[in-house]
Parts: structure tokens; C-alpha cells; sequence
């Protein structure tokens, strides 16, 4: 296969596409039989290289949590985000204390229980939020690159099933 102007075409294998290299290391190797293990690895892999992608925007990956928890959920008490995240409320409250900062959040307080405040993404937040969706997108490229599309919806629905969130169950 060739350019118009007969150049070699360059093809990417999946092998060098993928966010894991080439060849196992002995270590992965030897215990390719555990699935927490391979979860994990996966899960490392895929946050460090989506951190990565995400730095230039200032955010990390809970970040992009959070507010795809507050797009889906406008108003939520920080309870809930708490619940929501898996989260520490210390951490939430650093992390709402930061949003306000940026502007990708604000507390309003509760019109139904004056001691309680809602959290509400703004237009910034929702700005921000669109644009990680392309850096997701090319990290999942590159972290599912040895997987077909059947094999991709495979993994989604069983891990959907895993953490209790399969639309089918």
C-alpha cells in the first residue's frame, strides 16, 4: 500500500498503538490469571496516561468525575457526591473549594433546607467537561487498542455488570 505519490503507507499495529507495549514483563506474565491483578494494572495504566493527557488542562481524572457526576446530577449535596465518587467528604470539600476557584462550580444554597447547599456545574464546567471528552476518548484508543469493537462491548457490559450499573440486569 502506498501514498498518492508512492510513498509507503505507515501502519500502526495494535501492538504499538497499545498503552501496554508489546510483550508482557515476566512479572505481568506470571500473573495473568488474576483478575484483580489484571484490573489493576489496567486501571493504573489507564489513569496515568489519562492524567497525563489531562495535565495541560489543569485537571485530573476525578476532576472529569466529578463533573460528569454534577452534568448528570445538577444540584447535588455534597453527600452525594460523597456517595456518588466513592469518595471521602474531606475530599469532596476540596474538591468543590477548587471548582468554585476555577469557576467550574458553585454552592447555591438548598431554596428546600436553608442549612444545605446544592452544588451546580456552571457553563465553564460544562465547557471544561466537553473538552476532556476527546483526551478520554484517544486514551481508551490506546488502552483497548488489542480489542475489537464486539470485544470492547463485551468489556463494557461486564464491567457494568461488576460495579452494578449494567442497563441489562
Amino acid at each position: 500500500m502506498s501514498e498518492p505519490d508512492g510513498r509507503p503507507v505507515a501502519t500502526t499495529s495494535p501492538d504499538e498503538m497499545s498503552a501496554f507495549g508489546s510483550a508482557p514483563t515476566p512479572w505481568s506474565a506470571a500473573s495473568a490469571g488474576s483478575t484483580l491483578f489484571l484490573l489493576s494494572k489496567v486501571g493504573s495504566r489507564a489513569t496515568k496516561l489519562y492524567s497525563e493527557a489531562l495535565e495541560p488542562l489543569g485537571l485530573r481524572p476525578r476532576h472529569v468525575a466529578a463533573l460528569r457526576f454534577l452534568e448528570s446530577r445538577d444540584g447535588a449535596s455534597q453527600k452525594d457526591l460523597v456517595s456518588g465518587l466513592w469518595s471521602d467528604s474531606s475530599s469532596v470539600v476540596s474538591l468543590v473549594d477548587e471548582f468554585e476557584r476555577q469557576g467550574l462550580a458553585e454552592r447555591r444554597r438548598n431554596p428546600r433546607d436553608r442549612r444545605s447547599y446544592g452544588v451546580h456545574i456552571t457553563a465553564e464546567g460544562r465547557r471544561v467537561l466537553r473538552s476532556t471528552e476527546a483526551l478520554a476518548e484517544e486514551v481508551e484508543s490506546r488502552v483497548l487498542a488489542r480489542l475489537s469493537g464486539a470485544q470492547r462491548e463485551s468489556l463494557l457490559r461486564v464491567l457494568r455488570s461488576v460495579i452494578g450499573t449494567d442497563p441489562e440486569v
